[in-house]
C-alpha cells in the first residue's frame, strides 16, 4: 500500500532537502461520472538537462524547514483512495498528491478503477475466440495464453474521462506481464478481406447505469496494435489480474486511453472497413478526441494520449535565509517523444521546469520546480511543452489546470 498522507508529511519534514526526480476546448470535455461511459533521446540525460542541480549549483531546499502543503484545487467531489459502487458505476480515484519517487508503481489495491467486474460473468473454462474474416475459427484457452505471457514492463493507464471531480485520479501505473496481441493474431489465418481487428470483452451487468452503456469493444488496425506494443495482460504487479482489472485477460494498448484497453477479453474478430463503430467507440468519441461519433469504426483516429502534465502538490518551506519558498511537484505522462521542454506558468508566462528526467513515455515521470510566488492569493498553474513538434492536445485545452492558494510569501 502507498504511505498515508500523514506518513508522507512526516517524511518531508525529516528530509526537506531531498529532491524527487522521476523517471476541442476545455468545455467540450467532460468528467467521467458526468457523462456516459468511460532511447536514444539525449534531451533529458544528466548532461543535457539544463535545469538539474549541477546546472543551477545547489538544491534550494537543502536544510529547509517543511511548513505544510498549500491548498491545491479543484476540490474532490468524489472520494479518493476508496473503491465505490458496483459494475458500470464502480470507481476508484487515486489521491495523486501522495505519490513520490518510491510509489510510482501502484499496488493492485491502489490502482484506479473505471467499471468493476460484471456480476454476470462466468469464468468457467475461459478462453478467447478468434473469428470473423478467418479461414476457420480458433479457440485459445486461458492456459495457452498464460504459457505465452512474458514481462511487459511498467505501463501507465488513464481513463479518457479523467477529470477534476476526482482530482484527476483515474490515472495509475503498474507492472504487467502478458502476450503481444500480434502473437495471438498469428494463431488465426485471416482472409484477404480482413483489414481491422475488433477486440471485445464480457460486459454483462444485472444492474444498469445512469452514466454508462454496456458493451466493451474497440476496433483497431493490426498496424496500430503493433506500433503501440499492445498486449493481452495476464498478471498485474506479479499477480493474476484482479477481478476489477479484467481477470483473466485484459487488453492494454500502451499510450491509448483506458476505454481502448478492453477488460474481460473473450472475443477477437477480423473485420473489414465497413465494420460499424462499437457502442463503446461511439460513447467515448468525445473523450478520445474524435471529430464526432462516427458510424464506421474505420473513421476513428487512435485513442492516444498526448503528452500531459500537472502539479500534484505544492509544498511550503522556510529556507535557510529565512524566506518562504514553494516546491511544486507534479507528473508528466503520455506522448511518444521525450522532452526537456516542460514549462510551468502561474500567470507571468511559461518558465522551464527545474528538475526532472524524462527518459521514456510508457509511464509517468515526476518533476518539481522551486517557486517564489510574487504575492499571496490564488494562482492558476498551467503546464506546457515549449516544442511545437510535440502534440499537447489536452494541455492546450487547459484540461489539467490546477488552482493553488498561497497564504504567505
Amino acid at each position: 500500500m502507498r504511505p498515508s498522507r500523514r506518513w508522507f508529511l512526516r517524511g518531508i519534514g525529516a528530509g526537506a532537502g531531498s529532491l524527487a526526480v522521476g523517471c476541442p476546448t476545455t468545455g467540450s470535455l467532460t468528467d467521467d461520472d458526468d457523462t456516459a461511459n468511460d532511447d536514444d533521446s539525449a534531451a533529458n540525460d544528466d548532461d543535457a538537462t539544463a535545469n538539474d542541480d549541477d546546472a543551477t549549483g545547489s538544491d534550494p531546499f537543502e536544510g529547509a524547514e517543511f511548513l505544510g502543503l498549500a491548498e491545491l484545487g479543484p476540490d474532490a467531489t468524489r472520494p479518493l483512495d476508496e473503491t465505490i459502487n458496483q459494475g458500470l458505476d464502480g470507481r476508484r480515484y487515486v489521491d495523486l498528491a501522495d505519490l513520490d519517487q518510491d510509489t510510482l508503481v501502484l499496488s493492485n489495491e491502489d490502482f484506479y478503477i473505471r467499471t468493476r467486474e460484471p456480476d454476470l460473468i462466468d469464468l468457467t473454462d475461459w478462453g478467447v475466440t478468434i473469428e470473423g474474416l478467418v479461414d476457420s475459427d480458433v479457440e485459445v484457452d486461458l492456459a495457452t495464453l498464460q504459457g505465452m505471457a512474458t514481462d511487459q514492463g511498467v505501463h501507465l493507464m488513464e481513463c479518457s474521462g479523467n477529470g477534476g471531480g476526482g482530482r484527476f485520479g483515474l490515472l495509475s501505473a503498474a507492472q504487467w506481464s502478458g502476450v503481444p496481441v500480434t502473437d495471438v493474431l498469428d494463431l488465426a489465418s485471416p482472409t484477404g478481406a480482413a483489414t481491422r481487428i475488433l477486440i471485445e470483452g464480457f460486459d454483462g451487468h444485472s444492474e444498469g447505469s445512469t452514466f454508462s452503456t454496456p458493451g466493451a469493444a474497440w476496433v483497431y488496425t493490426r498496424e496500430q496494435l503493433a506500433a503501440a506494443g499492445a498486449f493481452f495482460a495476464i498478471t498485474m504487479n506479479g499477480e493474476p489480474l484482479p477481478a476489477d482489472h479484467g481477470y483473466p485477460v485484459r487488453l492494454l494498448v500502451p499510450g491509448w486511453y483506458g476505454c481502448c484497453c478492453i477488460k474481460w477479453v473473450n472475443r477477437i474478430a477480423f473485420v473489414d472497413d465497413n465494420e460499424p463503430a462499437t457502442s463503446q467507440m461511439q460513447e467515448f468519441a468525445q473523450r478520445t478526441h474524435q471529430t464526432q461519433a462516427h458510424a464506421l469504426a474505420s473513421a476513428y483516429s487512435p485513442g492516444d494520449i498526448h503528452i500531459a502534465a500537472m502539479p500534484i502538490r505544492v509544498e511550503k518551506y522556510r529556507v535557510t535565509d529565512g524566506s518562504i519558498l514553494y516546491k511544486v511537484v507534479g507528473l508528466m505522462w503520455g506522448g511518444t517523444q521525450t522532452t526537456d521542454a516542460l514549462t510551468l506558468d502561474w500567470g507571468e508566462g511559461p518558465v522551464p521546469v527545474d528538475t526532472y528526467e524524462h527518459a521514456q513515455n510508457l509511464t509517468w515521470t515526476l518533476w518539481e520546480h522551486a517557486w517564489a510566488p510574487p504575492s499571496t492569493g490564488s494562482f492558476t498553474l498551467a503546464m506546457g511543452v515549449d516544442d511545437p513538434s510535440i502534440p499537447t492536445r489536452r494541455l492546450d485545452s487547459g484540461w489539467y489546470l490546477r488552482d493553488v492558494a498561497i497564504d504567505e510569501t
